[in-house]
């Protein structure tokens, strides 16, 4: 009998905290709206075009959000060895890295000598500053879906 208690008990805080989790998502959402609605950009859909450019030429930020990881960037240089470098840099004012410091330290160790960029030279400087922050924060909010990802995982050799 204790043990049908204890797994109505466990089912009982799980429905909780789903509960929670939901309420938290919508707080967030409903947030989020609002801020949008706060926009006063009239070009939400900017004319964007991936240009080449010499690695030489790009600049990193002075101050980097993330600290680069010699191994993380291994990874990624092998990602672009093998699938091709299918993540253009966004590059803002005086060719300084907005979004890709990783990609361009990949690239670097890969011995390229371009790669390709998109220009966001649009935004001023506190826009540009925004976008950094979101490009790095808001994929960090996603929560992956645990059983699709290992579907889709398996039977995959990548490394």
């Amino acid at each position: 009998m204790a043990e049908d208690d204890l797994r109505r008990d466990s089912l009982r805080e799980a429905l909780k905290a789903k509960g929670r989790s939901r309420r938290r998502a919508a707080v967030r959402h409903a947030a989020a709206e609002k801020a949008g609605w706060r926009s006063g950009r009239n070009d939400i859909l900017p004319s964007l075009r991936i240009e080449p450019c010499p690695i030489d030429a790009l600049k990193s930020h002075v101050r980097k959000l993330r600290k680069s990881d010699p191994a993380h960037v291994r990874e990624i240089a092998n990602s672009i060895s093998r699938l091709g470098f299918n993540v253009p840099l966004l590059i803002g004012k005086d060719n300084v890295v907005v979004d890709g410091d990783s990609r361009l330290e990949a690239a670097k160790l890969l011995g390229l000598s371009s790669v390709p960029c998109i220009r966001v030279d649009h935004l001023d400087e506190t826009e540009q500053r925004l976008l950094r922050l979101a490009v790095n924060r808001l994929g960090e909010k996603g929560i992956w879906d645990i059983a699709e990802l290992g579907s889709r995982v398996q039977g995959t050799h990548y490394r």
